[in-house]
């Protein structure tokens, strides 16, 4: 056994007590007649115009409140529109690995292996071909699979939001990430991610170019109550099908959801535990990103991440 199967094995009992003391607490401190229920919280929805860089810092980024903004683009105006069509003719031919949503598993994003395409093969049939409507491409780099789709040196085909533009990532040449994003997130209707934090504890945006996609998520201080599994980035809670029967204490952990429609960017801050649900077939581009908001708990979370362990904030 090893020494990480051994903590695991020692922390899950202690883990297990506490949830179940917090259970006791909340039904003591709640009349039998009032029902359990878990508390949405808007999500605000600004223009870019209206939102300084000083304001999405202070009030989004720092605190850790999600956003969705309007009136941005990816891409110049002088610049072929990025379009689901637009990447099969520029990158049809590469092979993609596509992911669906395991039943019983730890991955990532509750999410596993579905089978190798090329992307127009892909494209062409994951609408209507009834296994692969239910498989996603997800977080695929285009930087390292499609570059062509940046255009010639200087690479200007593609702009990264004001609010983002401070990514670390981009100035230390020693750290793989640099070249991971942006990437490319392409699902039919009822395709989605389970329950999830994402590693490293970045930041990260999506842009919708078509579809809608509904996101919830919730504070990066409430994993206790979506019943986290120890030493993991997975929860023992269905973010679309919430039971607080079986998990009662969702109800002291207060709940962003927004639809996201195309031209919509939807900002996650770090260690925020969040799912999403594409209503629709969506075509998406997303970002992880660190900068000053961030940094000291990325630094923080560096050697848990090799590790296996998350959320261990600081």
């Amino acid at each position: 056994m090893s020494e990480m199967e051994r903590a695991h094995d020692a922390i899950g009992p202690a883990f297990e007590k506490l949830i179940a003391d917090a259970e006791a607490e909340l039904v003591a401190r709640r009349s039998n007649s009032t029902p359990l229920t878990v508390a949405t919280v808007p999500v605000r929805t600004v223009h870019a115009n209206e939102l300084s860089l000083e304001d999405f810092i202070e009030n989004h980024a720092l605190p850790g409140v999600p956003v969705v903004i309007q009136g941005l683009n990816v891409t110049p105006p002088d610049a072929p529109r990025w379009t689901l069509k637009h990447f099969v003719d520029v990158c049809g031919d590469v092979n993609v690995t596509l992911n669906k949503k395991g039943a019983d598993t730890d991955n990532w994003g509750g999410l596993v292996t579905a089978g190798r395409l090329t992307l127009r093969e892909f494209v062409a049939s994951h609408a209507t071909d009834d296994d692969r409507k239910r498989w996603y491409l997800h977080d695929w780099s285009l930087n390292r699979e499609c570059p062509d789709v940046f255009g010639p040196p200087p690479y200007d085909r593609f702009l990264v939001p004001k609010y983002f533009a401070g990514d670390y990532f981009q100035r230390v040449p020693w750290v793989s990430y640099e070249h991971t994003w942006p990437s490319l997130f392409v699902g039919a209707a009822n395709t989605s991610s389970a329950l999830h934090t994402d590693s490293g504890a970045t930041n990260f945006w999506m842009y919708l170019l078509s579809g809608a996609k509904r996101w919830r998520f919730w504070p990066r201080t409430t994993s206790f109550h979506l019943y986290l599994k120890p030493m993991s980035s997975h929860y023992r809670v269905d973010a679309f099908n919430l039971n607080l029967t079986e998990r009662p204490l969702l109800a002291d952990a207060p709940m962003w959801e927004v639809t996201q429609r195309p031209g919509d960017l939807v900002f996650v801050p770090s260690n925020a535990p969040h799912a999403v649900h594409n209503d629709e077939d969506t075509v998406g581009i997303s970002m992880n990103y660190v900068d000053a908001s961030n940094v000291v708990r990325s630094i923080h979370w560096s050697p848990y991440d090799r590790v296996g362990v998350v959320n261990a904030d600081p």
